[in-house]
């Protein structure tokens, strides 16, 4: 988690507690516990942090295939509706740690396999 935290900072995401306060990953690691842990998470603008240190510029298939950049689907599927549109990959990514969580995994492990090669 620790490494996403600060990738996120690096790429340019501010975590505030008020308008005049911005916590770098040691003051909020020890100040905020889980509630601020469980609302960084759900926060749009950490994943576009994480994306942009990482380089993210993937789009993914509204059935989760990564699909070529400007293709609506993934090569193999076209089974959907008009209307969807692919998805950016930090969106993607933020999508898979829910439903990895909601399977019972943990954030822990769902960073340290995202970032295993980083």
């Amino acid at each position: 988690m620790e490494k996403a935290i600060k990738l996120a900072i690096a790429g340019g995401w501010q975590w505030k507690r008020n308008s005049n306060e911005i916590i770098d990953y040691k003051i909020y690691a020890k100040e905020l516990g889980e509630v601020g842990f469980n609302d960084m998470l759900m926060d749009s603008k950490f994943w576009e942090g994480l994306g942009k240190s990482l380089g993210w510029r993937k789009e993914y298939c509204p059935c989760g295939q990564e699909t070529d950049i400007g293709e609506i689907w993934c090569s193999w599927c076209k089974e959907h509706e008009e209307d969807l549109r692919p998805i950016e990959e930090g969106l993607y990514h933020w999508i898979s740690l829910i439903t990895h969580i909601n399977a019972g995994g943990t954030a822990d492990d769902f960073f340290k396999e995202l970032l295993a090669n980083k």
